[in-house]
Protein backbone atom coordinates (compact mmCIF):
# COMPACT_ATOMS: atom_id res chain seq x y z
CA UNK A 1 0.00 0.00 0.00
CA UNK A 2 1.21 3.75 -1.11
CA UNK A 3 0.42 6.19 1.55
CA UNK A 4 -1.61 9.15 0.43
CA UNK A 5 0.06 12.49 0.09
CA UNK A 6 -1.49 13.77 3.14
CA UNK A 7 -0.53 10.88 5.07
CA UNK A 8 2.28 12.05 7.78
CA UNK A 9 4.37 8.81 7.67
CA UNK A 10 7.48 7.59 9.88
CA UNK A 11 9.68 4.68 8.88
CA UNK A 12 11.73 2.89 11.44
CA UNK A 13 14.66 1.13 10.25
CA UNK A 14 16.71 -1.41 12.67
CA UNK A 15 18.76 -4.58 12.33
CA UNK A 16 17.00 -6.76 14.45
CA UNK A 17 13.73 -7.56 15.96
CA UNK A 18 13.25 -6.20 19.48
CA UNK A 19 15.71 -3.19 18.13
CA UNK A 20 13.05 -0.74 17.64
CA UNK A 21 10.89 -1.39 21.26
CA UNK A 22 14.04 -0.63 23.19
CA UNK A 23 16.02 2.48 21.07
CA UNK A 24 12.34 4.04 20.02
CA UNK A 25 9.17 2.68 21.43
CA UNK A 26 8.14 5.34 22.95
CA UNK A 27 8.40 7.76 20.21
CA UNK A 28 6.66 5.47 17.49
CA UNK A 29 4.14 4.93 19.75
CA UNK A 30 3.29 8.48 20.68
CA UNK A 31 3.41 9.38 16.79
CA UNK A 32 0.73 6.39 15.97
CA UNK A 33 -1.62 7.86 18.70
CA UNK A 34 -1.15 10.94 17.18
CA UNK A 35 -2.10 9.56 13.39
CA UNK A 36 1.03 9.38 11.92
CA UNK A 37 1.31 5.90 10.41
CA UNK A 38 3.94 3.77 11.40
CA UNK A 39 6.37 1.58 9.61
CA UNK A 40 9.06 -0.61 10.58
CA UNK A 41 11.50 -2.59 8.19
CA UNK A 42 13.70 -4.97 9.79
CA UNK A 43 17.15 -5.98 8.25
CA UNK A 44 17.54 -9.29 9.46
CA UNK A 45 15.26 -12.18 10.83
CA UNK A 46 17.42 -11.81 14.22
CA UNK A 47 18.19 -15.33 13.62
CA UNK A 48 22.30 -15.22 14.67
CA UNK A 49 20.63 -14.19 18.33
CA UNK A 50 21.17 -17.10 21.43
CA UNK A 51 18.41 -17.87 23.98
CA UNK A 52 18.43 -17.07 27.19
CA UNK A 53 19.91 -19.98 29.47
CA UNK A 54 17.44 -22.91 30.14
CA UNK A 55 15.20 -22.32 27.35
CA UNK A 56 13.97 -25.24 26.36
CA UNK A 57 13.88 -24.10 22.29
CA UNK A 58 15.70 -24.72 19.60
CA UNK A 59 17.95 -22.01 18.28
CA UNK A 60 17.06 -22.84 14.87
CA UNK A 61 13.48 -21.87 15.76
CA UNK A 62 14.62 -17.73 16.03
CA UNK A 63 14.18 -16.73 12.33
CA UNK A 64 10.32 -17.95 13.30
CA UNK A 65 10.31 -16.67 16.76
CA UNK A 66 11.36 -13.28 16.27
CA UNK A 67 9.53 -11.71 13.76
CA UNK A 68 6.61 -13.17 15.42
CA UNK A 69 7.99 -11.27 18.52
CA UNK A 70 8.26 -8.05 16.02
CA UNK A 71 4.65 -8.25 14.79
CA UNK A 72 3.55 -8.48 18.15
CA UNK A 73 5.71 -5.33 19.23
CA UNK A 74 4.12 -3.63 16.17
CA UNK A 75 0.67 -4.09 16.67
CA UNK A 76 1.50 -3.18 21.04
CA UNK A 77 2.97 -0.23 19.39
CA UNK A 78 0.32 1.06 16.85
CA UNK A 79 3.00 0.54 13.83
CA UNK A 80 1.96 -1.32 10.37
CA UNK A 81 2.84 -5.20 10.06
CA UNK A 82 6.48 -5.30 9.62
CA UNK A 83 8.63 -5.83 6.44
CA UNK A 84 11.93 -7.60 6.71
CA UNK A 85 14.97 -7.36 3.91
CA UNK A 86 16.10 -11.15 5.11
CA UNK A 87 19.41 -9.90 5.07
CA UNK A 88 22.04 -12.43 7.19
CA UNK A 89 21.89 -11.52 10.97
CA UNK A 90 25.31 -11.17 12.14
CA UNK A 91 27.24 -10.11 9.38
CA UNK A 92 25.40 -7.10 8.08
CA UNK A 93 29.05 -5.25 7.87
CA UNK A 94 30.38 -7.50 5.94
CA UNK A 95 27.38 -7.40 3.01
CA UNK A 96 27.61 -5.66 -0.23
CA UNK A 97 26.39 -2.53 0.57
CA UNK A 98 25.28 -1.46 -3.14
CA UNK A 99 22.55 -3.68 -3.44
CA UNK A 100 20.67 -3.28 -0.28
CA UNK A 101 21.02 0.67 -0.63
CA UNK A 102 19.25 -0.12 -3.73
CA UNK A 103 16.61 -1.56 -1.79
CA UNK A 104 16.28 1.02 0.76
CA UNK A 105 15.72 3.44 -1.67
CA UNK A 106 13.05 1.48 -3.38
CA UNK A 107 11.49 1.55 0.42
CA UNK A 108 11.69 4.96 0.95
CA UNK A 109 10.52 5.99 -2.61
CA UNK A 110 7.28 3.60 -1.85
CA UNK A 111 6.37 4.76 1.31
CA UNK A 112 7.31 8.30 1.02
CA UNK A 113 8.27 8.90 4.93
CA UNK A 114 9.01 12.25 6.08
CA UNK A 115 10.97 10.73 9.13
CA UNK A 116 13.30 8.18 9.23
CA UNK A 117 14.68 6.83 12.87
CA UNK A 118 17.24 4.17 13.11
CA UNK A 119 20.15 3.43 15.47
CA UNK A 120 22.62 6.39 16.27
CA UNK A 121 25.82 6.38 15.19
CA UNK A 122 27.65 4.70 18.18
CA UNK A 123 25.85 1.39 17.24
CA UNK A 124 24.31 1.54 21.17
CA UNK A 125 26.62 -0.63 22.36
CA UNK A 126 29.22 -0.52 19.06
CA UNK A 127 27.51 -3.99 17.65
CA UNK A 128 28.49 -4.46 14.15
CA UNK A 129 25.22 -4.79 12.38
CA UNK A 130 23.86 -1.56 14.34
CA UNK A 131 26.76 0.58 13.04
CA UNK A 132 26.10 -1.02 9.38
CA UNK A 133 22.20 -0.30 9.39
CA UNK A 134 22.62 3.22 10.41
CA UNK A 135 25.43 3.38 7.73
CA UNK A 136 23.48 1.75 4.75
CA UNK A 137 19.84 3.89 6.04
CA UNK A 138 22.06 7.43 5.70
CA UNK A 139 23.93 6.04 2.49
CA UNK A 140 20.34 5.67 0.80
CA UNK A 141 18.96 8.93 2.24
CA UNK A 142 21.73 10.56 0.35
CA UNK A 143 21.74 9.18 -2.64
CA UNK A 144 17.32 9.74 -2.51
CA UNK A 145 17.41 13.32 -1.02
CA UNK A 146 17.33 15.32 -3.92
CA UNK A 147 14.49 16.92 -4.06
CA UNK A 148 13.07 15.68 -1.47
CA UNK A 149 12.47 16.31 2.51
CA UNK A 150 13.38 13.70 4.87
CA UNK A 151 14.79 14.01 8.35
CA UNK A 152 16.88 10.88 9.74
CA UNK A 153 16.92 10.63 13.27
CA UNK A 154 19.25 8.21 15.46
CA UNK A 155 17.98 6.94 18.67
CA UNK A 156 20.24 8.05 22.00
CA UNK A 157 20.96 7.15 25.22
CA UNK A 158 23.19 8.48 28.13
CA UNK A 159 26.83 7.68 27.18
CA UNK A 160 26.97 5.54 30.32
CA UNK A 161 24.45 3.36 29.91
CA UNK A 162 25.45 1.04 27.26
CA UNK A 163 29.51 1.30 28.26
CA UNK A 164 29.38 -2.00 30.66
CA UNK A 165 27.97 -3.89 27.90
CA UNK A 166 30.25 -3.18 26.02
CA UNK A 167 33.04 -4.14 27.54
CA UNK A 168 31.52 -7.68 28.21
CA UNK A 169 30.32 -8.61 24.84
CA UNK A 170 33.76 -7.38 23.19
CA UNK A 171 35.67 -10.58 25.23
CA UNK A 172 32.90 -12.50 23.51
CA UNK A 173 34.64 -13.94 20.31
CA UNK A 174 31.65 -14.83 18.32
CA UNK A 175 29.80 -11.34 18.77
CA UNK A 176 30.36 -8.42 16.54
CA UNK A 177 31.47 -5.54 18.34
CA UNK A 178 33.45 -2.79 17.27
CA UNK A 179 36.68 -2.83 19.93
CA UNK A 180 37.51 0.18 18.88
CA UNK A 181 35.23 2.20 20.76
CA UNK A 182 35.92 3.77 24.51
CA UNK A 183 33.42 5.08 26.73
CA UNK A 184 33.36 8.92 25.40
CA UNK A 185 31.85 7.64 21.67
CA UNK A 186 29.08 5.52 23.34
CA UNK A 187 26.06 7.92 24.03
CA UNK A 188 25.11 11.13 23.80
CA UNK A 189 25.08 13.79 26.04
CA UNK A 190 21.96 16.16 26.44
CA UNK A 191 23.46 19.23 24.99
CA UNK A 192 23.57 17.13 21.62
CA UNK A 193 20.08 16.08 21.45
CA UNK A 194 17.89 17.46 19.09
CA UNK A 195 14.47 15.81 19.98
CA UNK A 196 13.21 14.84 23.13
CA UNK A 197 9.96 12.55 23.51
CA UNK A 198 7.85 13.43 26.24
CA UNK A 199 5.07 11.20 26.79
CA UNK A 200 2.28 11.59 29.42
CA UNK A 201 -0.09 8.93 29.32
CA UNK A 202 -0.96 4.93 29.59
CA UNK A 203 0.24 2.73 26.56
CA UNK A 204 -2.32 0.14 25.19
CA UNK A 205 -2.06 -2.97 27.43
CA UNK A 206 0.77 -5.79 26.47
Amino acid sequence: MHPGPSTRTILGFFPHPDDESYSAGGFLALAARNGTRVEILCATRGEAGSWRRGSRHATSDLDELRPRELRNACTILGAERPRFLDLPDGRLWKIDPEPVVRRLKEVLRALAPQVVITLGRDGVYGHEDHLACTDLMTRALAELLSGQNIRLLGAAFPPDLFYPLYRRLKRVRDIPIDRRFTVEPLGTTAEAIDLINRFHGNFPPI
